[in-house]
């Protein structure tokens, strides 16, 4: 599968953070899987090649020559209080500036205002 080119689009340089949500575990099947992994250059597929479970995984890149966060969340499984903390401990304050959500359909509602106070910018696809 190719990667979407409206979301590739989407991610411009400003955006550092991309919360990935799903209410499955990280698998290929898992919605914009594709643009994801290539976004990070292979590291999804290659995670998955080592865990075939992962209901919450932080993944860190370089994209446009700053640090770039991907942050997937099996939100039926993830505790949010813990997601939250673990978001807060892993990406910077320079890293929380403008984040893009992906999958918003899976991202429950309860969750949206916590992450509107973590980022500056939300956007949700």
């Amino acid at each position: 599968m190719m990667p979407e080119t409206e979301i590739l689009k989407t991610i411009a340089s400003d955006v550092r953070t991309i919360v990935w949500a799903s209410d499955e575990d990280l698998s290929p099947l898992t919605p914009f899987y594709p643009t994801v992994d290539y976004l990070l250059d292979g590291l999804v597929r290659s995670h998955l090649e080592e865990e075939k479970k992962w209901s919450q995984v932080t993944f860190v890149h370089q994209v446009f020559g700053k640090s770039f966060w991907v942050v997937f969340a099996n939100t039926k499984e993830c505790d949010l209080n813990s997601f939250l903390s673990s978001v807060k401990n892993i990406i910077p304050e320079e890293g929380r500036s403008k984040m893009v959500v992906l999958n918003t359909e899976k991202l429950p509602s309860s969750w949206a205002t916590p992450l509107d106070k973590i980022f500056a910018f939300v956007e949700k696809i």
